[in-house]
């Protein structure tokens, strides 16, 4: 076969194929080209005249092989011609030594002159770069796809957060990823995640604090303001800067300090506050298009969701551990810190001081100024507190008016000089709706010992000497010792049982103590006074179960049920002996009852079921309650007497009220106190005070009652001076209802 075809046959095809738009290169049997058309020459860059004679594998190396396969086994005459064949995809050469895809074709044709291979080659650059950008994004779709999905498995943010950075990274083919996360209060930038392929050589950083990217791990934190994360904090749209090297804005100045050519930081958060940025970096010129644009928000918009809901968790798993009135600690996480400090403690041996604080008569403060006042005062003493201790402790609220301070590792010593500290602290008045208070703590301070006690058991302990610091006068601190667990035992058991016993009336009853006329003899009124049966220990004294419930709240229920049974008596007693002045009873009140909003109600209440005349309830109060807050007590004590109720002043000389403080009260009486009776026979100065009072009931136009009468040389000596009325042993014990009408009884009947 000849190498070459016949010229007339080239001139023939040449016609045909030379302004073909493909490019068509035609070969001999051998592979070596014998012409070229127009577009092959455009294609390659070679004019055909250069390329006659050349081997077919200079522009597709791989089409030799197939060529020369096209020629069948040598014979006489003419050869048998096979068939079009296919060649697929290769990479061709173009003149510049660049290579490309294309896909190319072989036609065999028979001439007289031999065999002639059309190889028709088809470009597939344009074709390839369109498939690679919808494979690209399509990737970038099942990116977010996949992130979506882990996001709604709810496992833990930092683990979706390097997933993201980390696929930007594959997707975007860039050499630096990373998220910031925006603190709105603080103006701060966290790292939360990076991901990054860079030469140990590149400088990088995104921040002028942070030279390397060496330095910008997850955790590490810088201000917003200066950096490139504000542009993109701001902007509604992706920041992207094509290249650095030319660009003028700030981003791109603060990019190119830092080693960066080409980036696209979009926000995260598409409304409201922003949460953070996402950003991708390139060290070398790199074009982001629409589609990069919102991949990167895409991606962005999840981690929004994904962050925000772990800033829900972590708002709940704050407030679940976090006092919502005063933002401090609260009892959970104090428990749990005890818990860790207990567990170190063991193999370390350290000491650690618990101490427990409650805020002396808030309830009154509660109660008379309001709840706004109380959150007040309340939220004012965690700082107060705060500043009292060391910088190391823990101020807890612990729950109410109950506060603890956590201090490790001190002594007793540094315990008490903490305990002393606090209670300097609050000396200070406290501003509450534009009136000073001074409120004081009673402390309770329990120590760990070695072995360290429990939790529980250190709280307990605190507990036991704060209530032994409110029993010794209060505003004081006590150091927990032995036997005060006892106490504070016996203090919650006889607290659940006096409980019970005012919601059954188990137990509980009244008595009454006469008030007679020194001059008659005759009674004048009785006292009510609470008495208590425990169900097991029997009879408890009324200054122990009074002050438990003081301490407890529960005075206020204990006081309204005495009153009601009180008013009931007097009411039978009344109508067994109509217009007697001895069916009156006088009802003690507490600082927290008359501190109860409720007050005025609840007594207008009872008298009004029980059907007493006028004047048969005296109230006795003292004269720290009248000092307490002054407006408020007069508004109360005029709302009672216009309701017929005598005010009587209880204990009256013991107290620190002046006078013209007195004088501002209805008072219907002032009893004497005991400690004046005592000694009003041989002490000439309680003589001269007895006298003095007499003297100021007679101004106040006021009954004076000597307590604590236990002798008839006491009895003749205050009447002598004038005092009309007179309580104690001498003229009866308190009693049972049913004595004290047969004691009205005989009255009535001489």
């Amino acid at each position: 076969m000849p190498d070459r075809p016949a010229p007339e046959d080239l001139a023939r095809y040449r016609a045909l194929v030379y302004g073909a738009p493909a490019a068509i290169v035609g070969t001999n049997g051998d592979g070596k080209i014998v012409l070229a058309n127009a577009a092959a020459e455009a294609l390659f860059g070679w004019s055909g005249r250069e390329l006659i004679g050349r081997s077919i594998d200079m522009l597709v190396p791989a089409a030799l092989d197939d060529v020369r396969a096209m020629r069948p086994p040598g014979s006489a005459g003419h050869p048998e011609v096979r068939p079009m064949g296919t060649g697929g995809d290769v990479y061709a050469m173009r003149r510049d030594g660049s290579e490309f895809p294309v896909e190319f074709s072989l036609a065999p044709t028979s001439t007289r002159a031999g065999l002639l291979v059309q190889v028709m080659v088809l470009d597939l650059t344009d074709r390839k770069r369109v498939e690679a950008e919808l494979e690209r994004r399509l990737a970038q779709q099942a990116s977010i796809a996949q992130l979506g999905a882990r996001a709604l498995e709810g496992g833990p943010v930092t683990e979706l957060l390097d997933l993201a950075v980390g696929m930007v990274r594959e997707r975007l083919d860039v050499q630096y990823v990373q998220v910031l996360e925006a603190d709105e209060e603080d103006g701060w930038l966290t790292v939360s995640a990076t991901a990054r392929r860079v030469s140990s050589d590149l400088a990088g950083g995104l921040d002028a604090a942070a030279p390397s990217l060496r330095d910008i791990e997850p955790g590490a934190r810088f201000r917003v303001a200066g950096t490139h994360a504000q542009a993109a904090l701001e902007a509604d749209a992706p920041i992207v800067v094509a290249d650095a090297a030319t660009g003028a804005d700030a981003p791109a100045g603060l990019m190119k300090r830092f080693g960066f050519r080409s980036g696209a930081s979009v926000r995260i958060g598409m409304s409201g506050a922003a949460l953070g940025v996402l950003g991708a970096y390139c060290s070398t010129v790199r074009r982001f298009d629409a589609h990069d644009e919102y991949f990167l928000q895409a991606v962005a918009n999840v981690l929004a969701d994904a962050i925000t809901r772990r800033r829900i968790e972590d708002d709940m798993s704050r407030r679940a551990l976090t006092d919502a009135l005063t933002g401090l600690p609260n009892r959970v996480l104090l428990m749990d810190r005890l818990a860790h400090w207990r567990e170190s403690a063991m193999r370390s041996g350290a000491q650690a001081a618990l101490l427990f604080l409650d805020l002396d008569h808030f309830k009154v403060i509660n109660d008379s100024l309001g709840h706004d006042a109380g959150d007040d005062l309340l939220r004012a003493i965690g700082p107060r507190l705060q500043g009292a201790v060391r910088p190391s402790d823990t101020v807890a609220r612990f729950g109410g008016d109950e506060f603890v301070v956590l201090c490790e590792d001190i002594t007793e010593e540094g315990a008490e000089a903490v305990a002393q500290r606090i209670l300097a602290a609050f000396a200070q008045p406290i501003s509450l709706q534009g009136r000073s208070h001074v409120v004081s703590p009673s402390i309770g301070v329990a120590l760990s010992g070695t072995p360290p006690l429990s939790a529980d058991a250190l709280v307990t302990n605190a507990d036991a000497a704060l209530y032994r610091a409110k029993g010794r006068g209060r505003g004081r601190a006590e150091l927990f010792q032995a036997g005060m667990h006892r106490r504070f035992v016996r203090r919650m058991s006889l607290e659940r049982a006096l409980r019970t016993a005012l919601a059954g009336g188990e137990g509980l009853r009244v008595v009454y103590q006469p008030v007679v006329s020194l001059d008659t003899g005759a009674p004048a009124g009785f006292e009510a006074l609470a008495r208590w049966t425990h169900p097991i220990d029997g009879e408890v004294p009324p200054a122990e179960f009074v002050a438990v419930a003081e301490e407890s709240g529960l005075i206020v229920d204990l006081g309204r049920w005495v009153l009601c049974e009180a008013l009931a008596q007097a009411g039978a007693w009344h109508a067994a002996h109509p217009g007697s002045d001895g069916a009156r009873v006088s009802v003690n009140l507490s600082p927290r009852q008359v501190s109860d909003p409720r007050l005025v109600e609840t007594i207008a209440q009872a008298l009004k079921d029980a059907h007493t005349p006028h004047g048969s309830l005296s109230l006795e109060v003292t004269e720290t309650v009248l000092m307490d807050d002054t407006d408020l007590m007069l508004e109360v004590m005029y709302r009672l007497r216009a309701l017929g109720v005598r005010l009587m002043l209880d204990d009256f000389g013991t107290g620190y009220s002046s006078l013209s403080h007195v004088r501002r009260f209805p008072i219907a009486a002032l009893k004497l106190d005991k400690t004046f009776v005592d000694e009003v026979r041989t002490d000439p100065s309680s003589r001269a005070i007895v006298s003095a009072v007499l003297h100021l009931a007679e101004g106040l136009g006021a009954d004076v009652v000597a307590e604590g009468v236990e002798t008839r040389g006491q009895a003749d000596a205050v009447r002598e001076l004038g005092c009309p009325l007179g309580q104690g042993y001498l003229f009866g014990r308190p009693m049972e209802p049913e004595q004290a009408a047969e004691m009205l009884a005989h009255a009535a009947a001489v």
